[in-house]
């Protein structure tokens, strides 16, 4: 009677050891899922960030071109 119930035990223990290795790989394989996702976005992230800098300091330079262009072009004409 004692080793049927000890066998039971027994069974049930090594079953929820290894539900609970499975779950603990699941969730490794999550956390480092998340991490290399979160890695990417932010490699992402900044690259358009860069991109935008870009983009702002052309326009600011096309701009202040324009600008100038057209102050000697008023000053032209007005003399």
């Amino acid at each position: 009677m004692w080793s049927k119930k000890n066998a039971g035990v027994l069974e049930r223990a090594q079953n929820d050891l290894e539900q609970k290795t499975e779950e603990a790989d699941v969730i490794d394989r999550a956390r480092q899922d998340l991490g290399l996702l979160n890695c990417d976005m932010l490699d992402h992230i900044l690259l358009l960030l860069i991109i935008i800098i870009i983009i702002i300091t052309i326009s600011l330079f096309i701009c202040s071109k324009f600008a100038q262009f057209h102050m000697c072009t008023k000053s032209a004409v007005s003399s």
